[in-house]
């Protein structure tokens, strides 16, 4: 009995010295890269609005909406791939919000973004932003309609891009009429 006792002992006490061992947790480990290799080194740049966000498996897609571009991002609507976890170096992504983007790799239609890339939201990327300079607005071009009826185009609802407003200063109208009221004082006062 007392062997049996020591034999289980023993048995609990391996089990528990095991179980205590740390083994290597999985992280993502990279450095930021600096503007120039990061720049260097995308196959994409530009700055776009998260519209929305859907977990595949191992993958995270990312639907944007592109605000200017200035390497390689032609479409307006376009696709990020990342991994679905930080710990796997996923970038993480929020509805609604606008981000420069770096994008590492194109796949298919998709483009990749890690953790590790140079991406940042757009109140962060002031300086990458200075740095690049202006960006061409990406329009993707529809083809007309194969009936024979006109296409109907619908003017814009808001002048500029996505991240800018303009604003309408009105008063045009009221200078007209001014001016048409002086001319007829003017033309009064002559025939006095």
């Amino acid at each position: 009995m007392g062997r049996d006792l020591f034999s289980w002992a023993g048995w609990v006490a391996l089990v528990g010295l095991v179980a205590t061992v740390p083994v290597p947790a999985a992280a993502c480990s990279c450095m930021e890269q600096p503007f120039e290799s990061a720049r260097a080194g995308a196959a994409a740049i530009f700055e776009a609005r998260v519209t929305g966000v859907d977990v595949d498996g191992a993958d995270r897609r990312v639907h944007l909406d592109v605000v200017q571009t200035w390497l390689a991002a032609e479409h307006e609507h376009v696709e990020v791939v990342t991994a679905a976890t930080e710990a796997a170096c996923g970038f993480s992504f929020e509805v609604g919000r606008s981000y420069l983007v770096y994008a590492s790799a194109v796949e298919g239609t998709s483009y990749r973004v890690s953790l590790c890339s140079r991406t940042r939201r757009m109140e962060d990327a002031d300086d990458d932003r200075a740095l690049l300079g202006s960006g061409v607005v990406p329009v993707d071009i529809v083809d007309a309609p194969e009936d024979d009826a006109p296409a109907v185009r619908t003017p814009p609802t808001r002048a500029g891009c996505a991240s800018c407003s303009v604003t309408h200063v009105g008063g045009g109208e009221t200078a007209a009429l001014g001016f048409v009221a002086i001319a007829i004082a003017i033309g009064r006062k002559r025939r006095r």
